[in-house]
C-alpha cells in the first residue's frame, strides 16, 4: 500500500496527514542536528582522506578519467544506436533515456573502482569505501536522513515558490520521474529505480564527494569550502529547475562526508533520498 492510500484508510485529508508528517520529521531533524552539535564549525573537521604526501597524479588520472567516461559514453551509445543521424537530431525514446542513465554511471564507476584498485594503494580504505565502512555508516546514514528529507523538502516549496511569484516555467517534474508516470511495462519502471537508487548514488557520490571534494579540500585546505564549491558543481550538472534543493542535499551529504570520512554514508543517504521520492512519486497516483 502507498503512503497515500494509507492516510486514505486513517481518513483524514491527504494534506493533513502530510503537513503532520512534515513537521514531525522538521522537528526530528531540529533535535539531531542539536544532538549532533553540527552547528559547530568544527564538527566538520573529519578524518584525512588523501594525505599530503600521496602523489595526485593518480587521483586526478581516476576523477578526470571517470568525469570523461560519464560525458562521452552515453552519446557513443545514443551514436550507435542512431547510426546516421546527426547527434542534435536524435530524440532518444523513453526507455533508451532510462538505458543510458544506467549505462552512463555504470561504466565510469567501475572505471573510477578499477582506477582505484590499481593505481591508489589503500585507495578505498582512504575514501571510507570499505565493507567495514558500510557498517558503521548505517547509523549515522539514517540519521543524516531523517534532517535532509525535511530540509530539502523546505528548500524545494521555496524554490516553487520563487518560480511562480516571478511566473518561470519549469517541468513539474524531474525528467525519469516524468518517465515513470508514463512507463507502460513493468521493467522499465524497475530500471528507474535501480538507476535512481543504486546507481545514481554510487557514481555521483564516489566522484563528487570521493574525488572532486576530497581533491577540493585538500587543495584548499578548508573543508567547507571543498562542500561549497563541489555541490556548486554538483547542482548545476542537474536540471536548472531543482539547483537550490539539490545544492541544499550536496551541502548535507558533503558535510556528513567531511564529518566521518565514510563514503557509505552520503551513498546511503543519497539512496534514500531518491528512493523517497520515488515512493512519494508512487503514492501521488
Amino acid at each position: 500500500m502507498s503512503i497515500i492510500g494509507l492516510i486514505g484508510v486513517l481518513g483524514l485529508w491527504p494534506e493533513v496527514w502530510i503537513a503532520l508528517l512534515s513537521l514531525t520529521a522538521t522537528l526530528i531533524a531540529i533535535g539531531i542536528f542539536i544532538k549532533t552539535r553540527a552547528y559547530r564549525p568544527s564538527s566538520i573537521c573529519g578524518p584525512q582522506r588523501l594525505p599530503p604526501d600521496e602523489p595526485i597524479g593518480p587521483f586526478l588520472f581516476i576523477m578526470i578519467g571517470g568525469l570523461s567516461l560519464w560525458m562521452l559514453v552515453p552519446t557513443l551509445i545514443l551514436k550507435l544506436m542512431h547510426r546516421g543521424v546527426r547527434l542534435e537530431d536524435i530524440k532518444p525514446t523513453n526507455a533508451e533515456t532510462v538505458i543510458l542513465g544506467i549505462v552512463g554511471g555504470a561504466v565510469p564507476l567501475f572505471f573510477m573502482l578499477l582506477g582505484t584498485f590499481t593505481r591508489r594503494q589503500r585507495g578505498l580504505e582512504t575514501l571510507g569505501f570499505t565493507s567495514r565502512h558500510f557498517k558503521d555508516a548505517l547509523a549515522p546514514a539514517l540519521a543524516g536522513t531523517v534532517f535532509i528529507l525535511p530540509l530539502v523538502g523546505w528548500v524545494a516549496i521555496l524554490s516553487e515558490w520563487l518560480m511562480r511569484k516571478y511566473h518561470v516555467q519549469h517541468p513539474m517534474k524531474h525528467e525519469l520521474l516524468e518517465i515513470m508516470d508514463q512507463a507502460p511495462s513493468p521493467l522499465l519502471k524497475v530500471l528507474i529505480a535501480f538507476g535512481a537508487i543504486i546507481v545514481a548514488p554510487l557514481f555521483e557520490e564516489f566522484l563528487f564527494r570521493g574525488h572532486l571534494q576530497t581533491l577540493l579540500s585538500r587543495a584548499t585546505r578548508h573543508p567547507w569550502l571543498a562542500v561549497l564549491i563541489a555541490s556548486i558543481l554538483f547542482a548545476l550538472v542537474h536540471h536548472w529547475s531543482i539547483w537550490l534543493p539539490i545544492f541544499t542535499l550536496s551541502v548535507c551529504l558533503g558535510y556528513m562526508y567531511e564529518r566521518t570520512g565514510n563514503l557509505w554514508v552520503s551513498v546511503l543517504m543519497h539512496a534514500m533520498f531518491n528512493g523517497f521520492s520515488i515512493i512519494i512519486n508512487l503514492g501521488s497516483h
